[in-house]
């Protein structure tokens, strides 16, 4: 008798574990204890799915289950079906299905507890809207799929009250806004709170799905203990909208979040009003190689403070759009603006307020050929650190950074703005303001620093470092409206002034002086550029009275003009000047080799080869170099119609001021006949290069003797 009772209990088992589906299809419109289930007597336990295909279903606080049920299915196979929420709800799964359905749950009040999966869209071409409009939605499950799969579109949109989603098991857990396989995902957030509490959030997370956040109210949370990616993975996209309320990332275990994760994705946040408020471990816009991420703010208020770092361009490429409102960003470690290898970062800013505030440096192109820039045309631009080495723009060779200032404030209060570390660093000021304690270029030697001023105003407290031989401080004409600082020290780079019609506008240095050692100065002139003789430029002033040194200083003349550098008193300090001294050619060409003194002039020979400067100068020779005197002339006799003919060919500079004669002369008799300028005909010029001539000539051979020389007259 015993072995027939323990198979009844174990059918009994088996039974019970069955679930239940209860189907309401009928089109009707009722209450969720009504009878439009096809089983008029369901029983709403653990076990039990319900099955909405068509029709209205209103669960209210007096017509629902007591119990949690299994499964509620919205449209499994079709139709058009709602679900009406104002009593609670508790269950296992939820979801939206099938391609021809058309599925709309409204929660008005109560409490919606889901312990299980939520499949919010699960087939090609669904329409599907969860509206939550109060109450509480609980989702307690491993995964929340906004936009579950297949070609669909599913869209949540909360206008009062709480969704929630957090996990306690084992594993992962995810919130993915655009899923998987091309499906549209969107959650729009008016007023009521979100709150996500689980390992990841993704707003698109792969295979071309779409997500879309869109917040204009109430208050979204995230304290995962992952990340927060707008773009995951593979050609998905993710967009986060913000125009009000307030958006917060807080996480003990600070989460990254990321635009753009893996190549092909792209993750873009539209900042128009409201709060952005991230604490988090990592901001990185543009993560992966491949990838886009853009912030663009026109207004409201960005806020992120990190423990460790933000990169805009990590390995992707990441843009930074600031328009309008505040962007207040503090960072514990290093910051990179194009971080590493194909990474490209941009921060354009025409618009508000962009605070930095960070512990350590912000680089602008990092590593392995990285390249960072960034555009000011308006707005202010406010940098401070903790530490001193603040801003470096190229740090490792191979990388570059660009900052462009057009507009608006750059504000750095750091010690050092470094142009150049061991990359290359480039500054161009058109127009704004620029104002920093001290200006480094090229700080090592290996790196190359540019900086060019033609408008606006710059305003180095401390001073100007042209620092190694790669760096470059350009004054380009007199657009500039002031350039000022506490000193200027030149240790091996290049000071440039191109001068327009109004010449160039001058750097004032304070009562440290100029220290121009083992530099070169270079003035040049640019289009409308006219002067005349005498005419002086000022290029630095010094309230110091005895302020300048420029041991070993090279003054090169790029124009031809005929400038020499002096330095005067004036208006109770001194300033260097580039004079219009009416240089000879000659005295130019000698000056570019460097000859001073006596050796500069015409008839020496500073090289002892036999030639003074005035022929090395006519020839094309090198006045320090013994080895090369020039172009030789040459001599010889020649046949031509049958008479025989001294052919003597010179080298001639061809440039029209030149400021040399040549012709020659000729004698029959060295001791008592004189030398003259006739006798003997030019039978041509041709081209030797780009800077000289052959100039051939041809002396009759009718007397048993006769002697040519050839005079050069400057």
């Amino acid at each position: 008798m015993s072995r027939p009772t323990m198979l009844l209990v174990a059918i009994a088992a088996f039974v019970a574990g069955i679930a239940s589906a209860y189907t309401w299809s009928s089109g009707a419109t009722g209450d969720w204890l009504d009878a439009g289930w096809n089983d008029p007597n369901p029983v709403w336990d653990d076990t039990a799915d319900a099955e909405i295909y068509s029709g209205t279903v209103n669960l209210t606080s007096t017509s629902r289950p007591t119990n949690k049920i299994h499964n509620v299915v919205m449209t499994p196979s079709g139709g058009s079906a709602i679900l009406n929420i104002s009593g609670d709800l508790h269950g296992q799964d939820l979801k939206f299905s099938d391609s021809s359905g058309t599925a709309t749950i409204n929660q008005t009040d109560g409490t919606v507890d889901m312990d299980g999966w939520m499949y919010l869209g699960s087939d090609s071409f669904a329409a599907n809207t969860y509206n939550l409009d109060g109450g509480t939605w609980n989702s307690r499950g491993r995964a929340f799929y906004l936009g579950y799969n297949g070609n669909n579109a599913m869209e949540v949109n909360v206008d009062g009250g709480t969704l929630t989603h957090s996990y306690s098991g084992s594993g992962d857990s995810y919130f993915y806004v655009g899923s998987y396989n091309s499906t549209t995902g969107t959650l729009n957030l008016a007023d009521g709170t979100v709150d996500v509490s689980v390992a990841r959030m993704d707003v698109g997370h792969a295979a071309s799905a779409i997500g879309t956040f869109n917040q204009t109210g109430g208050l979204f949370e995230f304290s995962g203990t992952g990340e927060f990616i707008l773009g995951h993975w593979d050609d998905c996209v993710g967009t986060l909208n913000v125009s009000g309320g307030t958006n917060k990332i807080l996480s003990a275990t600070e989460p990254n979040v990321e635009l753009g994760h893996t190549s092909g994705t792209t993750g873009i946040l539209n900042q128009y009003g409201g709060l952005v408020d991230y604490t988090l471990n990592d901001l990185r816009i543009g993560e992966g190689g491949g990838s886009t991420g853009i912030v663009h703010q026109t207004d409201g208020t960005f806020k992120v403070h990190t423990s460790h770092r933000v990169y805009i361009g990590h390995w992707g490429t990441g843009t930074v759009n600031l328009d309008g409102g505040t962007m207040d960003i503090s960072v514990d470690t290093e910051t990179g603006i194009g971080h590493a290898s194909s990474g490209r970062g941009t921060l354009n800013q025409t618009g508000g307020h962009f605070k930095f505030y960070g512990s350590d440096t912000l680089y602008v192109g990092h590593w392995d050929q990285a390249v960072g820039t960034i555009n000011i045309s308006g707005g202010t631009n406010e940098i401070d650190s903790a530490k001193s080495s603040g801003i470096r723009l190229g740090y490792t060779s191979g990388t570059k950074g660009v900052v462009n200032l057009s507009g608006g404030l750059l504000d750095y209060k750091a010690t050092y703005f470094i142009v150049g570390q061991s990359g290359t660093g480039v500054v161009n000021q058109t127009g704004g303001r620029f104002e920093l304690p001290t200006l480094v270029l090229a700080n090592n030697s290996d790196g190359t620093g540019s900086y060019t001023i033609s408008g606006g105003s710059f305003d180095a407290s401390s001073y100007i470092d042209i620092k190694h031989a790669g760096s470059t401080f350009v004054v380009d004409g007199s657009g500039a409206d002031s350039i000022e600082t506490g000193w200027v020290l030149g240790q091996g780079g290049t000071l440039r002034f191109n001068l327009d019609a109004g010449g160039a506008t001058p750097i004032e240095a304070g009562d440290d002086g100029v220290v121009l050692t083992n530099m070169t100065l270079e003035v040049d002139t640019l289009a409308g550029f006219s002067t005349e003789i005498g005419m002086a430029y000022d290029l630095i002033w010094t309230a110091s009275t005895n302020g300048f040194n420029t041991n070993d200083l090279v003054f090169v003349d790029k124009s031809g003009t005929g400038f020499e550098c002096r330095i005067v008193e004036k208006n109770g300090g001194q300033e260097l000047q580039a004079l219009v001294a009416g240089r000879t050619p000659s005295e130019r060409w000698s000056i570019d080799y460097g000859l001073t003194g006596d050796d500069a002039l015409a008839g020496a020979d500073p090289d002892g080869d036999g030639v003074d400067n005035l022929c090395e100068y006519a020839f094309g020779g090198d006045p320090t170099n013994a080895a090369n005197r020039g172009i030789a002339s040459s001599c010889g006799i020649v046949d031509s119609g049958g008479t025989n003919w001294l052919e003597y060919v010179y080298p001639k500079r061809s440039a029209l001021d030149s400021g040399l004669t040549y012709y020659l002369e000729l004698t029959d008799d060295l001791i008592y006949h004189g030398w003259t300028n006739g006798g003997y005909t030019v039978e041509g010029v041709g081209t030797i290069n780009a800077d000289f001539d052959a100039v051939t000539n041809r002396v009759p051979t009718m007397t048993d003797e006769r002697f040519v020389r050839l005079i050069i007259e400057e």
